[in-house]
C-alpha cells in the first residue's frame, strides 16, 4: 500500500475489452460519475494481496486516459496501456483510490467501511462490536461478535432494529427483539 495510505475499492475489471486497450469495470460505487473526475487509480490484485506496479511508468499508480459509461459497466484506458494483451494481467483486479478522494457524505449518511469495529449496544448495554457488513442477497447485515466469545449475530441494517449509527463516537444503539440473543 503506498505509504500508509487507506485505500478503497470503487471498480473490479473483469476483463480485456476490444484491441486498444481498454478494461471492463463493474462498478462498486454508488457515485459512478467520480470516475470522470479520476486523473488516476491503484490496481490492486487480491490474490496476492498486493498493489500492482504500472509497467510503464514503474509506478503505483495508473494514470486514466479514457472513460466510457456503458449500460451496466464503465470502460476505462490506462495511459499507454494500448493492447488487450498489455491488459490482460489486470483481470480480476480492483481499482482503488486513497480515501482523502472519497465522496464527502451527509452527516446522516456512512460508508459500510465506517461501520467496522463500532461497539454495539442494546438498551444502554454494550453487546460486541462490527466485524464486516455483508450481504446475501437481501437486506444488508451487521456482523456483530459478541463480547466474551459468544458468537456471532447477524444484524439487518433496517430502521426497525437501528436506532443510531454515530460514526464520530464509534457506536450503534439498537433495538432487538426479544431473544435475538440466546
Amino acid at each position: 500500500m503506498p505509504e500508509n495510505k487507506e485505500l478503497i475499492f470503487i471498480g473490479k475489471i473483469t476483463k480485456s475489452v476490444g484491441l486498444k486497450g481498454y478494461v471492463k469495470v463493474i462498478s462498486l460505487t454508488d457515485f459512478n460519475k467520480r470516475f470522470l473526475s479520476l486523473d488516476s487509480v491503484y490496481i490492486f490484485e487480491d490474490k496476492c494481496n498486493t498493489l500492482i506496479r504500472n509497467r510503464t511508468s514503474e509506478t503505483l499508480e495508473f494514470k486514466i486516459e479514457d472513460i466510457v459509461f456503458l449500460n451496466d459497466h464503465i470502460r476505462v484506458k490506462f495511459e499507454n496501456y494500448n493492447s488487450k494483451n498489455e491488459t490482460d494481467e489486470l483481470k480480476e483486479c480492483f481499482l482503488a483510490i486513497d480515501e482523502s478522494e472519497k465522496v464527502e457524505l451527509s452527516n446522516d449518511q456512512y460508508y459500510f467501511f465506517d461501520l467496522i469495529d463500532l461497539k454495539v449496544y442494546n438498551d444502554k448495554n454494550e453487546i460486541g462490536i462490527v466485524t464486516e457488513v455483508e450481504n446475501y442477497g437481501g437486506d444488508d447485515l451487521l456482523s456483530v461478535e459478541l463480547i466474551g466469545n459468544k458468537g456471532k449475530i447477524l444484524i439487518p441494517l433496517r430502521t426497525q432494529f437501528i436506532k443510531k449509527i454515530d460514526i464520530k463516537n464509534k457506536i450503534i444503539d439498537i433495538a432487538l427483539i426479544d431473544g435475538f440473543i440466546e
